[in-house]
C-alpha cells in the first residue's frame, strides 16, 4: 500500500505535465540523459523488456526504439493520467505494451522478459516493498536476464552540497533518503544477482545499476 510519506505516486497537474516538468528541472537535457542511459544499457534488437512503474511511458518509449519491431517493451502503471499519456505514446510506437497493476503488489504476468528496468519508482517506497518489488522483478526474468535499477546513486545526504540537500530534502519523500543510504549491490546479491555494472549521470547523483540474474 502506498504510504502517506510517499510522492512516487503523482496526479494532476504534476502527472499531467510530468515529462515537460523534467524537460524543464534538466534545462533541456532529459531526453539526452534517457537516449545515453538507453545506450549504456547496450539493448539488442528483439529484447523484451518489462517496465515497472513506467510513467508517461517515455523511458519504455525511448528503450522500444531500441529494441525494434522485433522486440517489446511493456509497461506496468497505475496512475490514470500516466496511463493516459503511456497510451497515446502506442499509438506511434507498435512495440509498446501496458498494464494496469500496481507494482508492490505480488502479480505475475505469465511471460518473461530479458530485461527488468525500474526508473526513479524504488526509492519512493518502503523498503519492504522495496523487496517485494525486487522479487517480482526476479520472477519475470529468464535465467541470465538483467534487472537494471535507474534512481539516484547512494550517498550520505550530508555529503550534498547543502543548496542540493535543502531541494533533496523538500522536493523528494522521506523514504528518498533511507534509499540513497543503503548498498544496493548488497541488497540485491541476496536476490540471486550478480556481475553488477554501474553508469553514473548528472555529476554521479544518478546512476544506472544493472545487475545479472543467475
Amino acid at each position: 500500500m502506498e504510504t502517506k510519506r510517499s510522492k512516487i505516486e503523482l496526479t494532476g497537474l504534476k502527472a499531467r505535465f510530468y515529462d515537460q516538468i523534467m524537460d524543464l528541472g534538466s534545462l533541456g537535457s532529459y531526453g539526452r540523459f534517457l537516449d545515453r542511459m538507453a545506450a549504456d544499457l547496450d539493448l539488442k534488437p528483439g529484447e523484451r523488456v518489462l517496465d515497472l512503474g513506467a510513467g508517461t511511458g517515455r523511458v519504455a518509449e525511448t528503450l522500444a526504439r531500441r529494441v525494434g519491431p522485433e522486440g517489446k517493451v511493456m509497461g506496468v502503471e497505475i496512475g490514470p493520467e500516466m496511463l493516459a499519456q503511456f497510451r497515446r505514446r502506442m499509438n506511434r510506437q507498435d512495440n509498446l505494451e501496458l498494464v494496469n497493476q500496481r507494482i508492490e503488489k505480488p502479480f505475475d504476468l505469465e511471460e518473461r522478459f530479458d530485461r527488468v528496468i525500474i526508473s526513479f519508482v524504488l526509492h519512493g517506497f518502503e523498503h519492504f516493498q522495496r523487496i517485494l518489488i525486487l522479487q517480482t522483478a526476479s520472477e519475470h526474468l529468464v535465467s541470465g536476464g538483467e534487472f537494471c535499477l535507474l534512481d539516484w546513486n547512494e550517498r550520505e545526504i550530508n555529503t550534498f552540497p547543502r543548496y542540493f540537500r535543502l531541494l533533496f530534502q523538500k522536493l523528494e519523500c522521506e523514504q528518498a533518503q533511507d534509499f540513497i543510504a543503503r548498498d544496493w549491490q548488497a541488497i540485491l546479491s541476496d536476490y540471486r544477482f550478480h556481475q553488477f555494472r554501474q553508469f553514473t549521470y548528472f555529476r554521479g547523483y544518478v546512476r544506472l545499476l544493472r545487475a545479472r540474474l543467475y
